[in-house]
């Protein structure tokens, strides 16, 4: 796990997938807890190697993503003074924290992955997928009184967002971008049936100049006025998916393709 001030980054691979926003966890080892957050988080109480209650952010990733790595930065512990109102750590730069000793309010200028909000005994771990620059309304963990207990510590964690990228059928249709298509694993010479599992509709033109009616991949990014815009652009979007370095999100963004 690398803090906020150090340079190693751990590289992180899904092994589940959670639903969050106005919903819980698809997937969570641990207990769902109380308060949800103002933007309809549930937390969960997770386990953990201290006793004590308090959770780390690998902790964290173990729980929700099977993966101990799975969240580059964290803030580490920030332990918080009830009797001044003040926390012992500074937030990373960025980062703003507000807190009456029970209820906590954040805000961001990047995106956190999750919070783990401490008290008493226990620790509420609230998971935001996709990351959030804001959330408010976020407390420990119920105590006897059935109340939030009083707040002892917050952790922060969170990765480094990625900018969405698409390559367009223009860039894969190219004779000195064909070699960027051997990292997707897919050859050029590939049906298009087979991928999309039916061949592409003639266009009229297609139809009257006696188009293959079962084209390549390659062949349809050739000839989008015989097999359409459709099927040319789901090509590009096949492949840009496919590509380990291109940062495809389903959306497509003129001029954002990574490759040379």
């Amino acid at each position: 796990m690398k803090t906020f001030k150090q340079n190693k980054i751990a590289i992180a691979l899904f092994a589940s997938i959670i639903t969050l926003g106005l919903g819980s966890p698809a997937f969570a080892e641990g207990t769902a807890s109380t308060p949800v957050s103002d933007g309809g988080v549930t937390p969960y109480i997770i386990d953990g190697a201290n006793p004590g209650g308090n959770r780390t952010c690998e902790e964290v990733g173990t729980a929700f993503f099977n993966d101990p790595d799975y969240y580059e930065f964290s803030s580490a512990r920030v332990n918080y003074d009830d009797k001044d109102g003040t926390f012992d750590t500074a937030f990373p730069l960025g980062l703003t924290v507000n807190t009456d000793g029970t209820y906590v309010n954040f805000s961001s200028t990047f995106g956190i992955g999750a919070a783990i909000v401490k008290g008493s005994d226990d620790a509420n771990v609230y998971v935001y997928d996709p990351q959030v620059n804001s959330d408010s309304g976020l407390a420990s963990p119920p105590n006897a009184s059935g109340k939030p207990a009083g707040l002892s510590n917050l952790t922060f964690c969170w990765n480094t967002e990625k900018v969405a990228q698409w390559c367009s059928p223009g860039y894969w249709r190219q004779p000195h971008h064909l070699d960027s298509w051997d990292a997707t694993g897919i050859s050029p010479d590939t049906l298009y049936s087979e991928r999309f599992g039916a061949a592409p509709q003639l266009t009229k033109k297609g139809k009257t100049d006696g188009a293959v009616t079962d084209p390549t991949l390659l062949e349809v990014l050739q000839s989008p006025q015989y097999y359409g815009g459709d099927a040319f652009n789901r090509v590009g979007d096949l492949l840009s998916d496919e590509h380990p370095d291109v940062n495809y999100s389903g959306v497509r963004i003129e001029d954002s393709c990574p490759l040379d």
